[in-house]
């Protein structure tokens, strides 16, 4: 009964000694006319907004955005400070009135759905940011987003279904994730040098007429330029190693893919650059001597008809003698007159 005793004392004394989360505190911030959102200190992770409206920036004692932590509001724009490091999944998600977000530039990662079914047409992205979560961005209303060159990820599908039509993407990136840009307008992408595979359906539906695919791009997934009908012109990889199947499904209006490589499973014929160059200046080469010969026949030609009209029309002088009489005559064909005879 002693050492019970003693054990439940050593247990109270230990529970007093380390109080859990003893200098924890949470504090509230205001967020629009009646709004306010909870901060959980000394860690500085954002949760638990209720009836946030207007503009908002948020406090620089913030360092993590918590999951939902904004989901479901009524803001119209956000600009999250440096102090923020992690923005977490569904952040801001379905804040149907939200049109514009600033993204600090000590952000490092944006969660999955954190901006999703919002109506966003203007987000600026930190350059301190690394990777973006699954569709982070998917059915907003964004145009265009510059992706910084810190980014080396970014999460299936993060803006499919957005209303895109251009973009800018990180020269870091080394793979073009699953369904990424499918289902949104997008007219023009370049492709950066570092990318080696595109993703399955990447830009799948979209309404791109011409795409470069730059040499260092070796795999091509299934279905990655489907169901695009305004594709008309492709310039594939050549070094290319795998190409997935119907990866150009269904696009009515393509005619024309320069490709060089020897993998097959393009829906048309491809061209190579290369080839059907030097094709075409053999074409030249052999049609500028062709002409060359029958300009010079020409000329020849021509030389020796002049030649002869030349000739045809040289008049030349002869001596004519009657007795003691002598005449000259000059004439093309020269004649002596009657009576007289040429002296020879």
């Amino acid at each position: 009964m002693k050492r019970f005793s003693l054990s439940l004392a050593l247990i109270a004394g230990l529970l007093v000694a380390i109080p859990p989360n003893a200098n924890a505190e949470t504090r509230t911030f205001p967020c629009g006319d009646r709004g306010t959102y909870s901060v959980s200190m000394p860690a500085g992770v954002a949760f638990k907004a209720y009836r946030c409206s207007g503009l908002l920036t948020i406090d620089s004692s913030v360092k993590i955005i918590d999951y939902r932590a904004f989901a479901d509001q009524f803001l119209t724009s956000v600009i999250i400070p440096n102090s923020v490091t992690s923005i977490g999944d569904e952040a801001f998600q379905d804040t149907t009135e939200l049109t514009s977000v600033i993204i600090g530039n000590s952000v490092t990662s944006i969660g999955e759905l954190a901006f999703a079914s919002s109506s966003l047409t203007s987000v600026t992205i930190g350059n301190s940011v690394t990777s973006i979560g699954e569709r982070a961005f998917v059915g907003t209303e964004l145009t265009s987003v510059i992706i910084p060159n810190s980014v080396t990820s970014i999460g299936k599908g993060a803006f499919a279904g957005s209303s895109l039509t251009s973009v800018t993407i990180s020269s870091s990136m080394t793979s073009i994730g699953e369904g990424l840009f499918e289902f949104t307008p997008l007219t023009s992408v370049t492709i950066p040098n570092s990318v080696t595979s595109i993703g399955v359906r990447a830009f799948a539906e979209t309404r791109l007429t011409s795409v470069t695919i730059p040499n260092s791009v070796t795999t091509i997934e299934s279905g990655a330029f489907a169901r695009i009908s305004t594709l008309t012109t492709v310039l594939l990889s050549e070094n290319l190693k795998f190409l997935g199947v119907n990866v150009f499904e269904e696009n009515r209006s393509l005619t024309r893919i320069e490709y060089c490589g020897n993998l097959t499973g393009v829906p048309v014929t491809p061209v190579c650059p290369s080839k059907a160059a030097a094709d075409a200046q053999a074409a030249a080469d052999a049609k500028a001597a062709a002409d060359k010969i029958i300009q010079d026949a020409k000329l020849e030609a021509a030389r020796i008809l002049a030649a002869a009209k030349a000739a045809a029309s040289k008049k030349t002088t002869i001596t004519c003698f009657n007795g003691k009489l002598t005449k000259k005559v000059t004439a093309v064909k020269p004649k002596c007159p009657f009576g007289y005879k040429v002296k020879k």
